[in-house]
């Protein structure tokens, strides 16, 4: 019997088209433009089309992208911080800066972290979880134009300020992902209301029953 996988594939496609034909049909629906070429296979793809252009409305669209934030609403934020070695030094740098003092100036001259302090302390755009995850707790619980208190991080202390933050991923540039996931679940929820009703049997070969020494069809 090998070989009957594909070919039982196959059978169930066409079953489902056939079903799926009926059912248009039973529900009114002729689709005179492709009934006419007498094509179960064009009816059932209409059927199927018009369910899935029913699903992908710009309503249908938000509410699942709203409804799925930890696939498309990756939050960042642009930052700066300084890093000094002791809780004191940065107790001490934090209370200049609620004076009044530059961050950027304050950065170059006391952090640590070499790389970023040449740039005035800037990180640039960091996304949630990226980064050591008490830095990451701390920074992302900043309210934008503010700098955090003192932080003990795997980097040393730190004084974290975030200047922006936004989504990385707006529903316009995910918008082409939702729909096709919308089309497949409409697709398949029409296949899983119409296809348990009907009555399908496999005969001959597609059947699976291994053949007795008289059965007409090996």
């Amino acid at each position: 019997y090998e070989g009957m996988g594909p070919r039982r594939t196959l059978a169930g496609r066409i079953a489902e088209e056939r079903v799926l034909c009926l059912a248009a049909h039973q529900r009114g629906e002729t689709f005179a433009a492709v009934a006419a070429r007498a094509a179960e296979e064009a009816v059932a793809a209409r059927f199927v089309d018009q369910a899935e252009q029913a699903a992908v409305s710009e309503q249908s669209i938000a509410d699942y992208y709203e409804a799925h934030p930890d696939k498309y609403r990756l939050e960042v934020i642009h930052v700066s911080h300084i890093i000094v070695g002791e809780r004191q030094e940065a107790e001490a740098i934090l209370r200049e800066l609620r004076a009044g003092a530059s961050f950027e100036n304050l950065a170059m001259k006391h952090s640590v972290d070499s790389r970023s302090a040449e740039a005035g302390g800037r990180l640039g755009w960091i996304a949630n979880g990226r980064m050591d995850p008490a830095w990451s707790k701390a920074a992302f619980a900043v309210e934008t134009g503010s700098t955090s208190e003192a932080v003990r991080t795997a980097y040393g202390w730190a004084l974290i300020r975030v200047d922006e933050r936004k989504n990385t991923q707006p529903l316009d540039e995910v918008r082409a992902g939702i729909e096709r996931r919308l089309r497949e679940r409409a697709a398949q929820g029409l296949l899983g209301e119409v296809m348990p009703k009907a009555e399908m049997r496999f005969l001959g070969p597609l059947s699976g029953e291994a053949p007795g020494p008289t059965d007409p069809n090996p």
